[in-house]
């Protein structure tokens, strides 16, 4: 896609989600029973709900981050990002050191309620339509622009759907996990013990594997999160925790290097040219230690800001680009990877390219996720919905 028409698409997309907004931000306004209309035809029917908003806050705020990082690492094209020169940049070093282990907590969290309500025959088909569907499709649309240039390939595509969009395989094969968990009755701290062991010994043979073994430390605390939520009282002790974990961060953050980023050094002891155990165990120790703060950290500091300045319209914002991080997270690796690398900084190539960058990713892909779900077929087929 062509830079210019990214303009007008996003010129388009603002009216789009200016409308849907302010009709959002009377959603917000209800209890956290809601009542939701669903449409069927002219009729409508009221379907009784329970929504926390603060989870679609968070939500909202973490798909942000995740634009900002790869804004800030293609931001002068494929050189920069290549060379790696965003690890000069603390803003990426900060953003990375926990943004994607606190999606992860977040969709253990939603996980756990998922396991109480599906047998097992529903629970794998709800996550895979939810998850691997919405893959499928992706690969269908990469491997088609491949076939145009280059010429069709079976492994190609294969390639393009074991590969692509590692965090939906990784969602995936935790849910799974926790399910069999959950129905063995295994204790946290022995699937915490069970993490571990396979993080470290068994090979990457598959980098979604890799990445999954990675993030699963974070999505069983937010399945322990979401069982244990009324047991502890994190109001009553808020400021002793945030402050502990406000402390713990900024004595981990100034470690957190190139050697740290799982997409270099993976996750298994067990590398291409032999062991390298002392190395490895380190490394995997403290990425996962700083994702777990970090991203607890910014849970508990996003629920108190959120309770004391509740009226601030910019939760209504964040709640609503939160109802869409799905398609957010799945259309802008398209555009990263066709458009923003390619063309886009070739022509901007200016200080101002990462805000441009965000400013009009944010809105090609939500603009593009509100027009896919307006279809049934296609909200399904790219956002994995019923």
């Amino acid at each position: 896609m062509r830079p210019y028409n990214d303009v007008l698409f996003c010129l388009y997309s603002s009216i789009i989600i200016q409308n849907d907004i302010k009709r959002y931000a009377r959603f917000l306004k209800l209890s956290r029973l809601e009542y939701i209309r669903i449409e069927h035809g002219n009729d409508f029917q009221e379907k009784k709900t329970q929504r926390d908003p603060y989870w679609d806050i968070i939500k909202g705020f973490t798909i942000l981050l995740v634009i900002i990082g790869h804004s800030i690492q293609y931001h002068n094209g494929e050189t920069y990002y290549e060379q790696g020169l965003y690890w000069a940049n603390p803003i990426f070093k900060f953003i990375y050191s926990f943004h994607m282990p606190l999606f992860m907590l977040i969709s253990g969290y939603f996980c756990v309620k998922s396991i109480q309500k599906y047998n097992v025959h529903d629970f794998v088909r709800n996550k895979t339509q939810s998850l691997l569907l919405p893959i499928l499709s992706y690969s269908l649309i990469i491997t088609g622009y491949e076939w145009s240039t280059s010429g069709f390939s079976i492994m190609e595509f294969f390639h393009n759907f074991v590969a692509n969009l590692w965090f939906l395989w990784a969602v995936w094969l935790s849910s799974l996990t926790l399910y069999a968990f959950k129905k063995k009755k295994i204790s946290y701290k022995i699937a915490y013990v069970g993490t571990f062991v396979v993080m470290l010994l068994v090979p990457d043979f598959w980098v979604s594997f890799a990445y999954a073994k990675f993030t699963f430390p974070a999505f069983l605390l937010g399945a322990i999160v979401a069982e244990n939520n009324e047991k502890y009282n994190f109001a009553a002790n808020r400021w002793k925790i945030l402050i502990t974990l406000f402390i713990a961060f900024l004595i981990l953050l100034p470690f957190y290097n190139h050697s740290c980023y799982v997409y270099t050094t993976k996750c298994s002891l067990w590398k291409k040219h032999g062991w390298d155990i002392p190395l490895q165990v380190v490394i995997d120790t403290y990425r996962t230690i700083i994702g777990l703060v970090g991203s607890m950290l910014l849970l508990l500091l996003m629920k108190w800001i959120t309770e004391k300045w509740h009226s601030l319209y910019v939760w209504k914002i964040l709640s609503y680009v939160g109802q869409h991080t799905l398609g957010i997270y799945i259309f802008s690796s398209l555009i990263y990877d066709y458009s923003v690398k390619r063309e886009f900084y070739s022509i901007t190539n200016t200080s101002f390219s990462v805000p441009l960058s965000f400013f009009m990713v944010l809105f090609l892909t939500l603009g593009i996720t509100i027009i896919l779900k307006q279809n049934a077929i296609t909200n399904k087929l790219f956002l994995g919905k019923r």
